[in-house]
């Protein structure tokens, strides 16, 4: 139901923004270094990495960061439909060209 769906996000809906928050919070109670994977959708920008990167690192807090821009990589594993689609043994690849290698900041 939408009013529920609202309250379970998948990683791909939050923004970054979010997830360098929720880092942020838990890695200032945590010794040893927390890592959290931001999925971002294929039409993210050099500068938009570069703003998400420059967050995490103005938080004080954040010790580890992975971005995964889709279509980075040749073939990809989708999970999506049913929960039954999703528990069979084999999975659906998608195959979305060439990675795109983005220029360094």
């Amino acid at each position: 139901p939408p009013d529920i769906k609202r309250l379970f996000l998948t990683a791909t809906e939050m923004a970054p923004e979010w997830h360098i928050s929720m880092q942020s919070i838990i890695q200032s109670y945590v010794d040893n270094s927390v890592s959290k994977t931001i999925n971002l959708p294929h039409s993210t920008t050099v500068e938009e990495i570069k703003e998400i990167i420059l967050a995490a690192h103005d938080t004080w807090h954040c010790k580890g960061l992975t971005l995964y821009r889709t279509g980075s990589r040749k073939d990809e594993v989708i999970a999506s439909g049913s929960n039954e689609e999703n528990d069979s043994e084999t999975r659906e690849v998608a195959r979305v060209g060439e990675p795109q290698t983005l220029t360094s900041l």
